[in-house]
C-alpha cells in the first residue's frame, strides 16, 4: 500500500501531493531501487510552503514506491484531502488518465509540472468530466498552492487554468503567462526533507549517504529537444547565493550525516568564477564533502588547469549533455557544442579523477540511419576513451510540448496524439522497466521504431559488457 510521507494523519489533510508513477505497477516490478531515484523536489518545496502557513500536507512518491493505480487511488480516497497536486510530465499522461479515474469525482485536483504548464487549456479539458473540479497551473507552484490553500479565488492568481460552468477553461488574462514562486531564491523556505521517501539516500557509485539539492533554477539555452529550455519553460535563470547553498549543506552534514551532494541542477557549473567562489566559500568553511554536478562541455572547456585541480579533489561526477555524436545533428538541434569540446573537457576532468556521465539522444527529427549509426560508435568510443570513469545514458527522441522541435513538428503535419504516444513500459522478458526506457510509438528521423530500439537495446547491453569487463579486471590478482 502507498505511504504517505510528513502528513499529519491526526489531523484532516490539506493537501496530497503525488509524484506520478511512470507506469502502473499494478503487476511490474521495477529494475533498480527507490534509492536510485531522483527525489520530486519540485513537489517537496511545494510541500513546505504550504506546510510554513499552516496546511496539513503530505506526499506519496508513487513511482520510487511502485505501487499500482488502484493503490494510490485508494490512499488518496482514503485519505480525502481537500485538494489533490499531481505533478504531471508528458510520458506520464496515460499513467495519469488512470489515476484520475480512479479518484473519487469529489476531491479537486490540481495539475503542475512540465506538461500542464506547455499545454493547460488541453490538461483542464482532459480531466474535467464527472464533476471534477481540475485547476492547471503554469509554471512554479509553490506560492499559487499555497495561495489555493488559503482561498485565494482562481480568478485573482497568476498563471491558474480551470473550467467554469459553461465548460470554457478560464484564467486571469492580467497576470503572468507563467507562475514564478520567487524571483529571490535565497527567500525560498529551505526544503523539509520529511516530504522525501528517498532522501538522503546512499549512493550506489559512491557507497555515501547523498542528498540531492538546487541551487538555481531555469536554465539561460535553447536546446531544441528541452522542455527546460529559456524559451520553453519562459522563466528566468535564478540563482542561490553560493552563501545560502553552502548553509543547507552544512545543515545536512551534521543533521543528517550527509557525505555527498548532487546538485541537480539544469545547469550549476556556469562559469569558472562562479565555480571557483563555491570552492572558495567551502574551503573557509573547513568542509570536506564530495559532488555529483552538471554542466556543459562548452562551458568546462574553458576551465583553467588550476580550476580543474581543485574540482578533482571534489567532484566525483558531471552530467552533461552531448545530445548526439554527429556534429551536423547537434548543431541543428541548437546544442551548440564541438567535438574539440567534448574531448578537451573528458581529458582533461578524467586524469583529476573525475567521472562523467554523458546523456545522448538517439531519432532526433534531422538524423538519416547512417547518422544514428555513428551516434552510437561516437558514445561508444567516448566510453572507451577513459576505462571506467565515463558512462553514457541513451534514450529514444520524444517531441515535448513547448519546446522548438514540437512546435516544428505540429507544422510538418504531425499531431499532438501522434506525438504524445509514448509508453513508460520496457521491451524486456524479465518484465521488469530500466532506466530511460520511455518509449515513443513513432519515429520521427531516418531510422525506423524497431531500428532505434535495437540501436538502444544494443547500446546498454555492450556498455553494460563493458563495466562488468572492467570489474573483472579491478578484482585481479595485481
Amino acid at each position: 500500500m502507498a505511504t504517505i510521507e510528513g502528513l499529519q494523519s491526526e489531523h484532516p489533510a490539506d493537501l496530497l501531493l503525488v509524484n506520478t508513477p511512470l507506469i502502473d505497477y499494478v503487476d511490474r516490478l521495477r529494475a533498480y531501487s527507490a534509492e536510485d531515484l531522483l527525489p520530486p523536489l519540485g513537489l517537496g518545496y511545494i510541500a513546505t510552503e504550504a506546510a510554513t502557513r499552516g496546511h496539513n500536507v503530505g506526499l506519496i512518491d508513487a513511482e520510487a514506491q511502485g505501487v499500482s493505480v488502484q493503490e494510490l487511488a485508494d490512499v488518496i480516497n482514503k485519505t480525502r484531502p481537500r485538494y489533490v497536486g499531481i505533478n504531471a510530465l508528458t510520458p506520464t499522461v496515460t499513467v495519469l488518465d488512470s489515476i484520475v479515474k480512479h479518484i473519487d469525482p469529489d476531491i479537486p485536483i490540481i495539475l503542475g509540472g512540465a506538461h500542464p504548464t506547455a499545454l493547460p487549456i488541453d490538461m483542464v479539458h482532459r480531466y474535467s468530466y464527472d464533476g471534477r473540479q481540475i485547476i492547471g497551473i503554469r509554471g512554479e507552484g509553490e506560492t499559487v498552492v499555497g495561495d489555493i490553500l488559503d482561498g485565494s479565488k482562481l480568478s485573482r492568481l497568476p498563471a491558474t487554468y480551470w473550467m467554469d460552468d459553461k465548460d470554457v477553461v478560464r484564467h486571469n488574462p492580467f497576470g503572468p503567462e507563467r507562475a514564478t514562486a520567487y524571483a529571490d531564491l535565497d527567500s525560498v523556505p529551505r526544503l523539509d526533507r520529511k516530504y522525501l521517501i528517498n532522501d538522503p539516500a546512499i549512493d550506489a557509485h559512491t557507497g555515501l549517504k547523498e542528498a540531492r539539492m538546487l541551487a538555481t533554477r531555469g536554465c539561460p539555452f535553447t536546446c531544441k529537444f528541452c522542455s527546460g529550455a529559456r524559451d520553453a519553460l519562459g522563466l528566468p535563470l535564478r540563482k542561490r547565493d553560493n552563501g545560502d547553498v553552502i548553509e543547507e549543506i552544512n545543515d545536512l552534514v551534521m543533521g543528517e550525516g550527509v557525505q555527498s551532494i548532487r546538485l541537480i541542477d539544469d545547469l550549476f557549473m556556469r562559469s569558472e568564477p562562479q565555480v571557483a567562489d563555491f570552492l572558495d566559500v567551502l574551503d573557509e568553511q573547513g568542509m570536506d564533502i564530495q559532488f555529483d554536478v552538471t554542466s556543459r562541455v562548452n562551458i568546462m572547456n574553458k576551465f583553467s588547469e588550476q580550476l580543474w585541480a581543485r574540482l578533482g579533489q571534489r567532484i566525483h561526477e558531471v552530467s552533461v549533455g552531448i545530445e548526439h555524436g554527429v556534429k551536423r545533428v547537434r548543431d541543428t538541434a541548437e546544442k551548440g557544442i564541438l567535438d574539440e569540446h567534448i574531448y578537451n573537457t573528458l581529458d582533461r576532468g578524467c586524469p583529476k579523477g573525475i567521472r562523467f556521465k554523458l546523456y545522448g539522444i538517439l531519432g532526433l527529427p534531422e538524423a538519416t540511419t547512417e547518422e544514428e549509426y555513428q551516434n552510437v560508435r561516437f558514445f561508444q568510443d567516448l566510453v572507451k576513451r577513459h576505462p571506467g570513469q565515463i558512462r553514457a545514458s541513451l534514450f529514444r527522441f520524444r517531441p515535448y510540448p513547448g519546446t522548438k522541435y514540437w512546435d516544428e513538428l505540429l507544422a510538418q503535419g504531425w499531431t499532438k496524439e501522434e506525438m504524445l504516444e509514448m509508453s513508460g513500459d520496457e521491451t524486456r522478458v524479465d518484465d521488469k522497466r530500466a532506466r530511460h526506457s520511455v518509449l515513443t510509438a513513432r519515429s520521427f528521423g531516418g531510422p525506423s521504431v524497431n531500428e532505434l530500439t535495437n540501436m538502444l537495446l544494443g547500446f546498454n547491453e555492450w556498455q553494460t559488457q563493458q563495466l562488468a569487463d572492467r570489474s573483472e579486471l579491478a578484482a585481479g590478482p595485481w
